[in-house]
């Protein structure tokens, strides 16, 4: 008897002897494996975005010597050299003066403080250019027998 079940059961399919393995089981099975391997894709792949974005964050950027020096410019130093420039020790600044060398001294002088250097090859801070300059002899101008002063109650401009 034993053998006559032994060898029905054999016959029989193996879905009726185990309720791991039915249809709905086999198809649960199969989308706990998809999920598996879509949860274990998705976390390789947040791995991967997190490791290259660790990279950029680490990563140093260089920094220009301008911005460097940008860094260290105050309101209050950039106010007082301003004043400095626009006082009347320099007389105007207009090119070719006096007071435009002093201010071009003033502001080599500055360079070399904040141990900026001049360019190479050069040894100083100043480019030498040719300058004309066209003045006029004189200008004066009378209205009706007033003497009108130039600059201040008209301007002339000498044509080249």
């Amino acid at each position: 008897m034993w053998l006559e079940q032994t060898l029905t059961m054999a016959k029989q399919p193996l879905q009726e002897f185990s309720p791991a393995v039915t249809n709905n089981n086999l198809a649960k099975i199969s989308g706990q494996k998809q999920a598996y391997k879509s949860r274990r894709l998705m976390k390789i792949i947040s791995f991967l975005i997190l490791l290259f974005s660790s990279f950029s964050f680490f990563a140093q950027t260089p920094v220009s010597i301008a911005s460097q020096y940008a860094a260290t410019i105050e309101a209050k130093t950039l106010k007082e050299h301003v004043y400095q420039l626009a006082s009347t020790a320099f007389e105007g600044r207009e090119t070719g003066t006096e007071g435009n060398n002093k201010a071009a001294r003033y502001i080599a002088d500055q360079f070399k403080l904040d141990g900026i250097l001049p360019i190479p090859g050069d040894g100083d801070y100043f480019q030498e250019l040719a300058f004309s300059r066209i003045q006029w002899k004189s200008d004066q101008l009378s209205i009706n027998g007033d003497v009108e002063e130039n600059l201040k109650d008209y301007l002339s401009i000498p044509q080249y």
